[in-house]
């Protein structure tokens, strides 16, 4: 009898590990990066930050119809956000080739809901119940001078073999008022990436630079009117050489 279960069990064993895979779920996690990190005048009064990207993938894609999880996406910078700023976020490229409609969403106070879509649609395309572009609040609004945030955006999985790409831009800051933040260089302007909704949101990498404070920046436009005048004025001198 013991050989028996001996023998069931092992044939067992590989039928288990054959159903692992079929059953096994690759959470939705995110990855930031800033491609473009600009340098700003530590003088200016207002200054575009640099586009932070959050690459996102696994999950499970929501189904046709069902209703799409919301989450709140909080920056937080070590500078105040100048109040003029139009923070956007947008999602899967909208306005691209590849997604040429935008719909944006019409209640960044409250976000819009959105349900999955039907197989092989792409869930973000800018079609009616579809937003893909959501407005930051900032200020008095959120109850915070050096933050941004986005309410409502509903994130539906793209699969383990699937991308979700989302691009918080348009945002500028007061560079007089920045100060360094701890493990990054003195003179980096840094955002911070916080996620609220259930289930969780982890996102790697979630502080990273998106400026760089330089004095140099505020001669670099000097520089180049000195440059252009010197120019001009040589030119006139060479024609009217020429025309002696």
């Amino acid at each position: 009898m013991k050989f028996s279960i001996l023998f069931v069990l092992r044939g067992l064993f590989p039928l288990f590990f054959t159903l692992v895979p079929m059953y096994a779920q690759i959470p939705l996690t995110c990855s930031a990066s800033t491609p473009v990190i600009p340098i700003v005048s530590p003088h200016s009064t207002s200054a575009t930050v640099g586009n932070v990207l959050l690459d996102c993938t696994g999950g499970n894609p929501v189904a046709n119809g069902a209703p799409v999880q919301s989450y709140n996406f909080a920056l937080y910078f070590n500078a105040l956000v100048v109040g003029s700023s139009s923070p956007l976020l947008s999602i899967d490229n909208p306005g691209a080739l590849s997604n040429p409609n935008v719909l944006v969403c019409s209640d960044p106070l409250n976000g819009c809901p959105m349900d999955g879509a039907p197989p092989g649609q792409e869930p973000y395309d800018g079609s009616s119940g579809r937003a893909n572009e959501f407005q930051g609040l900032t200020g008095g609004v959120v109850g915070c001078v050096s933050c941004v945030v986005f309410f409502g955006v509903p994130i539906d999985p793209p699969g383990s073999s699937g991308q979700l790409l989302l691009e918080f831009g348009d945002i500028s800051v007061d560079p007089r008022t920045f100060s360094p933040f701890p493990g990054f260089a003195p003179d980096s302007i840094i955002e911070a990436v916080s996620v609220s909704g259930s289930p969780g949101l982890p996102v790697h990498n979630p502080s990273l630079p998106v400026a760089t404070v330089s004095p140099e920046a505020s001669t670099l436009w000097l520089t180049g009117i000195v440059l252009i005048g010197a120019a001009f004025v040589l030119n006139r001198k060479l024609r009217r050489s020429s025309a002696g």
